[in-house]
């Protein structure tokens, strides 16, 4: 299994405070903080910090984050689908067997991130800026990163049917150990992509190339 360098894995303290998730507010930091099987529904949050904390089992569904931040954070067995993450600044977090359907995360800032065993299908990436990113063993059907900034951006094992790649560099980007029969792409953009020799099948047909056999 791959992991991100310990430089970017998430710093947490071994004491947490547990709070409700009934207790998160506008305009507040949150520090050191434990969230565990809570619901926050269909709710603008704005101007949100949290630093070194973990959520577990807790459900986002339909909240509209404005201009908030995680850093040393981690997400286990959450659900975080159809929720708003525009903007977003995530540092040293770490999204475990978490649903993200439909999140998204356009115009986010993305630094020593990994996704691991989660379900991302149907989520956005657009404009955002992703260094140092993991997926791993990840549903990405149908998932947008179009015109995103990347830097050591890795993904493992993961489903990519309908990856939407339009306007983003793919130079280096290694996608052989994954699986997929389509993807979008700008054909420009593709030069330099790594991929396996049976999904380079896919991609000719797309660029419009017959392959005649004897």
């Amino acid at each position: 299994m791959k992991k991100l360098s310990e430089f970017d894995q998430p710093k947490l303290t071994t004491e947490l405070t547990q709070l409700s998730t009934d207790e998160i507010e506008n305009e507040e930091h949150y520090e050191d903080v434990l969230f565990q099987d809570g619901i926050v529904t269909g709710e603008e949050l704005r101007h949100v910090y949290f630093r070194r904390v973990h959520f577990k089992n807790v459900t986002f569904e339909g909240v509209n984050f404005h201009q908030v931040e995680f850093v040393d954070v981690v997400f286990e067995g959450c659900n975080i689908s159809n929720t708003e993450m525009i903007g977003a600044i995530i540092h040293r977090t770490a999204f475990k067997r978490t649903k993200l359907v439909g999140t998204n995360f356009s115009d986010s800032t993305c630094i020593g991130v990994s996704f691991d065993d989660c379900q991302a299908n149907c989520s956005a990436f657009h404009d955002a800026s992703l260094k140092r990113v993991l997926f791993q063993e990840t549903l990405l059907v149908a998932a947008e990163m179009i015109h995103v900034k990347w830097e050591k951006l890795a993904l493992e094992n993961c489903r990519l049917d309908g990856l939407q790649l339009d306007n983003t560099r793919l130079k280096g980007l290694d996608l052989s150990r994954n699986q997929f029969e389509h993807i979008v792409f700008t054909p420009e953009l593709l030069r330099g992509l790594i991929i396996s020799p049976m999904q380079s099948m896919a991609l000719v047909a797309q660029l419009g190339v017959t392959i005649k056999e004897d």
